[in-house]
């Protein structure tokens, strides 16, 4: 699977249009911030995120909003599977990492 990287001047453009919408002042520290925060995560789905922070969101997001968003987003299209009889997979929200139990 291959991530879309994060551009700083596309998501520069989505947070300020985020801010926008919720009536939000930006500062370009801020924006690096929470850039900073995300660099790793895929476009592709922090354009999905931003979506539905902008239509279920009452106040703008905090990081970690948008990151829990992100991590819904992207378990729903990469659903954990079981691997063979004993092993499950999980996603460590915290690292970003997929983790494998040691099974029986």
């Amino acid at each position: 699977m291959s991530i879309k990287k994060l551009s700083f001047e596309w998501f520069s453009k989505a947070m300020t249009y985020l801010a926008e919408t919720m009536a939000v002042e930006l500062t370009e520290i801020r924006i690096a911030s929470y850039y900073e925060s995300m660099e790793k995560f895929d476009q592709d789905i922090i354009a999905e995120v931003f979506s539905k922070c902008r239509d279920e969101c009452k106040f703008f997001p905090q990081v970690s909003e948008i990151r829990d968003f992100y991590y819904e987003i992207y378990e729903g299209l990469h659903p954990i599977r079981r691997i063979g009889a004993s092993r499950h997979v999980t996603f460590n929200k915290k690292t970003g990492e997929i983790e494998y139990d040691k099974g029986p």
